[in-house]
């Protein structure tokens, strides 16, 4: 009888194992989704951007141009950290440099940061 309830509890240990890795492939999937989804579209403002700034004739353009940039990707990463963390998954934020024009700007792509 104790070897019946030591093969059961070990199987019912197996499953719970077997379905908590399952959950985490999951959810580090999505969250890699997540991130992917909103870099592509920061990625894409950044190149848009770019090419904008080649055909600025003052620098009042080109800091409208870059107030833009900065607005919509902020926009992106909040809404993309926001619905991860619906999910329990936390999105951080990682400055990086961009050149727009002939000025550096801090744009900020996702990561994960853990769930």
């Amino acid at each position: 009888m104790k070897k019946r309830i030591l093969v059961l509890f070990m199987v019912v240990a197996m499953l719970l194992a077997t379905s908590v890795s399952a959950f985490a492939v999951d959810i580090e999937a999505l969250a890699n989704e997540m991130v992917a989804t909103a870099n592509a579209e920061i990625d894409e403002l950044i190149a848009d951007a770019q090419l904008e700034a080649e055909a600025v004739e003052s620098n009042g353009e080109l800091k409208e141009i870059i107030a833009q940039l900065v607005e919509d990707t902020n926009g992106i990463s909040e809404a993309a950290i926001e619905k991860a963390a619906e999910e329990g998954i936390i999105l951080e934020c990682v400055l990086v440099k961009v050149e727009i024009g002939h000025k550096n700007v801090k744009i900020d792509p996702l990561v994960v940061g853990g769930w």
